[in-house]
């Protein structure tokens, strides 16, 4: 167990500032295997690496990297037989990649991974996702709760009488845009049980993130299973507590079981997804 000092500051009138000291006792859990993959197939059908991730957990607040897993054995097959190996990456350890699969919508994809003795299994289907019809940008005054400037939108055709569950990422000049918190985590994940088979206008992949002028912005529109929606709903929801005692990642199970030891489970999720993608090159504008 690992006791915990925080200095914590304080902010009341007459006084500028007082230092606070809380004592918390964290329980360290046992290290688990994290995993972090995703099978993905593009809509416009082209070749894409794929590559999984394992890295173990490391002690709450600890201030080190989280240490990467070397030495894996990493396969995933799918429903008719085919076995694809993920060899470690030579530039990345930790970094597991294949870059002769061809994903398939329909396929049920199951990954496999056998270390130290111990063997672990996540099965995922491959959804189709409703593709992007326009994607555009509009200026937006600063009201009570966001601040004012260039935001990104998209429009869509979701499909009719189909359960879909979406993931959007937004990256402007190739960094990741993404702020979780409670408040936005219906944004980046969501589901169609409120407009099935609707044309959305307006959408806003990322509501917190503006962008300027001459940025290069890519949203991707991801396919979801109900429990990997589950998963990244209940993941945005944690990320954003209260960052002073946030709760521990480790209580989100994802779908990776451990065949050998089913108490040490593994940590992330195994997902599989098909994508489409759009582009935008954002130009000056200014509000009135």
């Amino acid at each position: 167990m690992k006791n915990i000092l925080i200095a914590v500051w304080l902010s009341v009138p007459v006084i500028m500032g007082c230092e606070r000291v809380v004592n918390i006792d964290v329980e360290e859990g046992p290290e688990r295997l994290v995993v972090e993959g995703r099978i993905e197939r593009h809509q416009d059908d082209r070749a894409v690496a794929q590559s999984i991730r394992l890295s173990t957990t490391a002690p709450y607040f600890s201030n080190e990297a989280t240490p990467v897993v070397s030495g894996a054995e990493v396969i995933v097959h799918d429903d008719e037989g085919t076995t694809y190996l993920f060899a470690e990456s030579s530039r990345q350890a930790g970094m597991y990649e294949n870059r002769d699969m061809r994903p398939e919508v329909g396929r049920t994809y199951t990954l496999e991974i056998d270390l130290e003795g111990e063997s672990y299994r996540a099965v995922e289907t491959l959804l189709p996702v409703a593709p992007i019809d326009s994607i555009y940008q509009q200026f937006e005054k600063a009201n009570s709760f966001e601040d004012g400037g260039i935001r990104v939108k998209i429009d869509y055709q979701d499909v009719p009488g189909r359960e879909d569950y979406y993931l959007w990422e937004q990256f402007a000049d190739d960094v990741l845009q993404a702020e979780p918190d409670p408040g936005n985590s219906l944004n980046f994940v969501g589901s169609d049980e409120f407009f099935d088979g609707e044309h959305v206008i307006g959408f806003e992949p990322n509501q917190e993130a503006t962008v300027k002028s001459d940025q290069l912005v890519l949203v991707r529109q991801l396919s979801l299973s109900k429990e990997a929606f589950e998963y990244y709903f209940l993941l945005f929801e944690e990320t954003g507590q209260d960052p002073l005692f946030p709760t521990p990642a480790s209580l989100i199970r994802g779908n990776i079981e451990n065949l050998t030891n089913p108490q040490r489970y593994a940590l992330g999720y195994f997902g599989a997804s098909e994508v489409d993608t759009a582009e935008l090159q954002i130009v000056e504008e200014r509000g009135p």
